[in-house]
């Protein structure tokens, strides 16, 4: 007994006191400067360029829905309200959308799906050993200051630059006199988007390069994007936005080649590569051969659907009833117009009052 109360005795007395760990914090704090200073400045932070683009573009297509069912609701008022009130939607969109991410310390909705976040690169740069962490994507988020410049650049200076420039160009201040103050204004908006679109040239080449800014905005308010979890795999699927992306770039392929392409000669060939039903090969000859009938059943034009033509005209060989403007043009158009009736090529045209021919091949002649 007396051995076991010896040796409690010294272990109380041996018990360190309560402030031995700040002691040896701040015994042990030169040689945990001395190893970072060794360490040498944090890693580059290298954020994929992809997904800050990606990023920016699911936050244009979420405001495009937005302002698609916001103007639904102006289906039921006068012509053009929409139209009038399309730059105050935008900007009520574009604030509801800040106000309820980036201003309550949050990224934008695109940003979020892509784990990323603003950082406060100001204050970053100033303290970047301790704020940064050893992943290189620490610290801390937008101020105050820095939320309301962001704020107002991106919604409520687009909305007064938009407004200003409809009415300049409703005002007409670039015809007007020189001297007055409206020719000076309309001078003076060319030269802000001339030095904006410079500005912005530059930032995206920077951007390009460094990876860091992707917009003005952000480069002159100090909003770097970074990765919100340093070790997060990307969870979200693009085959959506790949499919509109493919759909989209094929629709505009389309709406420029379409013009280059002779449809009708296309048709045509197709109608004279496939082949032609039985009963129809009989009654082509048919029709040719009845000449009076198909004349004294003349019906409404085949091409525009008229039942009283203004300047009536009859095909050659077909003999079936057309407008004079409607067959004029399709076999100016195409050297071998196919008759949509029967399929026989359009050789010539009289005019169905008469017995005159029009002078002159059909395709190019003058009638």
């Amino acid at each position: 007994m007396g051995l076991v109360e010896d040796g409690s005795a010294s272990g109380l007395s041996s018990a360190p006191p309560a402030d031995a760990w700040q002691l040896a914090a701040a015994a042990a704090a030169p040689q945990v400067d001395e190893l970072r200073r060794s360490l040498g400045p944090p890693p580059p932070l290298h954020v994929l360029r992809s997904s800050q683009l990606d990023a920016l573009r699911l936050d244009a297509e979420l405001g495009g829905l937005l302002q698609e069912q916001l103007g639904r609701l102006f289906e039921h008022f006068s012509p053009g309200r929409a139209a009038q009130l399309e730059p105050e939607l935008r900007a009520v969109l574009s604030l509801l959308v800040f106000g309820l991410s980036v201003w309550v310390g949050r990224a934008t909705p695109g940003s979020e799906l892509l784990n990323l976040r603003y950082r406060n690169e100001h204050a970053v740069a100033a303290r970047a050993k301790e704020l940064v962490g050893p992943s290189g994507v620490g610290g801390p988020g937008l101020s105050l200051p820095q939320r309301i410049v962001l704020g107002l650049g991106t919604a409520v200076l687009p909305y007064a630059w938009s407004r200003l420039c409809r009415t300049a160009h409703e005002g007409d201040w670039g015809e007007a006199e020189a001297g007055t103050w409206r020719r000076a204004a309309w001078r003076g908006i060319r030269w802000c988007e001339a030095a904006v679109t410079l500005a912005a040239a530059v930032n995206s080449w920077a951007f390009l390069v460094r990876g860091d800014y992707r917009s003005l905005l952000e480069r002159l308010v100090g909003a770097r994007l970074v990765w919100r979890q340093a070790a997060m795999t990307r969870i979200i699927s693009f085959e959506y936005l790949n499919r509109q992306l493919v759909w989209q770039e094929l629709s505009e392929a389309l709406l420029l080649l379409m013009p280059l392409v002779d449809i009708t000669r296309l048709r045509r060939a197709a109608m004279r590569t496939l082949p032609r039903p039985e009963r129809e090969v009989a009654a082509a000859p048919a029709a040719a051969a009845s000449a009076a009938a198909a004349a004294a059943a003349a019906g409404p034009c085949p091409l525009c659907g008229s039942d009283e033509p203004l300047t009536a005209v009859i095909a050659l060989p077909c003999r079936h009833t057309y407008c004079y403007y409607c067959l004029r043009s399709h076999t100016q158009a195409d050297s071998g117009f196919l008759c949509p009736l029967d399929g026989l090529r359009v050789a010539a045209m009289r005019r169905a009052k008469g017995g005159y021919p029009v002078r002159g091949r059909v395709a190019g002649g003058e009638g």
